[in-house]
């Protein structure tokens, strides 16, 4: 009698523990996966520590074919916004790719890149919205998501 009521227990307690370890499977691999995606956006953004100068290699190579272009239109502009862009960032954001587009009078420039916490991306975002040169800044939801992993994408439009 009493070794089967031992046997009981036993096997409560397993099975207790079993159901206390896979509970607590979802919020351990929660926190692996974002551990992981935090350790891989520091690294990138080390890395753009480390190279800081390829922005304003950047902004030279973009300046040099504005100058190759010649005076057509408001290319000047374009170079305006993009110093605007690269220069009054603050710190912890690292800019990594530009891709412009004009059509039907239309010019917009996305960018994207690197930010080291969400707060200096807002202070990015908003100070981008508060100039007049811009048209539009806008931010996709896409990116919003992605933010605490560091990485984002700004569109912004304008007569640039």
């Amino acid at each position: 009698m009493v070794s089967s009521a031992v046997l009981m227990g036993a096997l409560i307690c397993l099975f207790s523990t079993v159901v206390v370890i896979l509970g607590l499977m979802p919020a351990y691999m929660r926190a692996h996966t974002e551990r992981s995606t935090k350790a891989a956006a520091l690294e990138a953004l080390q890395s753009a520590k480390d190279s800081d100068h390829s922005d304003r290699e950047l902004l030279l190579t973009a300046r040099k074919r504005t100058v190759a272009l010649g005076a057509i239109g408001k290319k000047s502009e374009l170079s305006n916004a993009l110093s605007l862009i690269l220069d009054n960032r603050p710190k912890g954001i690292a800019l990594r790719t530009f891709v412009y587009t004009h059509k039907d009078a239309v010019a917009t420039l996305s960018v994207s890149g690197i930010s080291s916490d969400a707060s200096a991306f807002r202070q990015y975002i908003e100070w981008l919205k508060a100039k007049k040169l811009f048209d539009k800044v806008t931010v996709p939801l896409t990116s919003l998501a992605s933010i605490e992993a560091g990485s984002f994408t700004v569109s912004i439009t304008g007569s640039f």
